[in-house]
């Protein structure tokens, strides 16, 4: 793959050692729990942060290194944070001009390329306000369109959604979809519909290294940590394969669709979602492929689901129930009862 941006460096302080090469037009979204390095990542990309050992390269040049540095101002590099950060005595024309104008364009041709970018990001007819006068969405709008303007080789984007009300999100999220495509992106978020909707390659950090890094949909339907599986809303099962359509989870076997090759006396994942687990006080009568004993953990409402968590040898097992299954079944924690997955429903996969 041919790269246009390479950080392979490590931040003693922050316990960050990572190596990740993004290549021309890819978008990647950046995930992890807090304090797994996601920022970090970003701003050594920026310039606000140099690192201890290794470099940051930009189109094969390194921009930063123990014995080199290139100033923020001197990389062709946008980052949008969570919040706008416009300049308050400015207006938004001349807020998105800064960046032309900073990079040695004349006042014409940087008013022309500011208005042309504010046309893109939706926001052109609040060119004379100040930033005072416009509201979240329309902020965050003209902080991109002053990130873009200077034809930036690399886009950041920090959150881009979390300080905004969520009736502007989704449509600044299609226009932030359509106004990205072509350009190398990187988005940190804890959203997974900025994931999808945003990124077609997605990195895990956790502890301050790469976990997992591949394509969206890859990831999505096989979570390789908790964190994951979690972020996507899977379950996610350890054991030891019997077969290659069979894991032991310490105990209990499940049958699934292999996803992978999966040898004997390996270990495996498994992974299946909530919504595909049913709960039954006593074992279902014909054996459905996957009935296996448990014990109920948490019971919590959600809305029109109820999420109810039970300890299956060990290891969470989430299913969600309407409540009136959960009224039903009166389930409190503590109660035996039985958890019950179509094999169909189930997936294996290798351990790496």
């Amino acid at each position: 793959m041919a790269e246009q941006m390479r950080v392979a460096a490590t931040l003693e302080v922050r316990g960050f050692d990572v190596d990740v090469a993004i290549g021309p037009g890819q978008r990647v979204a950046v995930i992890g729990p807090n304090g797994a390095g996601k920022s970090t990542l970003l701003q050594l990309i920026a310039g606000s942060l140099r690192p201890d050992t290794g470099t940051v390269e930009l189109h094969g040049v390194t921009v930063a290194s123990p014995r080199g540095f290139v100033p923020p101002h001197k990389r062709r590099v946008a980052y949008v944070e969570q919040r706008p950060l416009l300049f308050p005595h400015l207006t938004v024309l001349e807020n998105v001009m800064f960046g032309p104008l900073s990079r040695g364009a004349n006042r014409s041709a940087a008013r022309e390329r500011a208005l042309a970018e504010l046309e893109l990001t939706g926001v052109a007819h609040l060119a004379d306000r100040r930033p005072a006068q416009l509201s979240g969405g329309q902020a965050q709008r003209a902080s991109l369109a002053r990130g873009l303007a200077f034809d930036p080789d690399v886009v950041l984007l920090d959150e881009p959604f979390a300080a905004l009300d969520a009736t502007v999100t989704p449509e600044l999220r299609r226009m932030l979809r359509s106004r990205l495509a072509g350009l190398t992106t990187v988005v940190v978020t804890h959203e997974l519909l900025d994931v999808v909707t945003l990124a077609d390659r997605q990195v895990a950090l956790e502890g301050g290294r790469v976990v997992a890094d591949g394509p969206v949909e890859e990831l999505a339907s096989a979570p390789s940590t908790q964190f994951l599986a979690d972020f996507v809303g899977l379950n996610l099962l350890g054991g030891v394969a019997l077969a290659e359509d069979r894991v032991d989870l310490g105990g209990q076997n499940i049958i699934g669709m292999p996803n992978g090759d999966l040898a004997a006396g390996r270990h495996a994942r498994v992974t299946v979602a909530p919504d595909a687990v049913a709960i039954h006080r006593e074992m279902p009568e014909g054996s459905p492929r996957n009935a296996m004993r448990a014990q109920v953990m948490r019971v919590e409402p959600g809305g029109a689901v109820v999420g109810v968590t039970v300890d299956l040898g060990g290891q969470p097992l989430r299913a969600s129930l309407t409540p009136g299954a959960v009224a039903e079944l009166a389930l409190m924690p503590g109660d035996d009862v039985v958890a019950v997955i179509k094999a169909t429903q189930v997936r294996l996969h290798p351990a790496h």
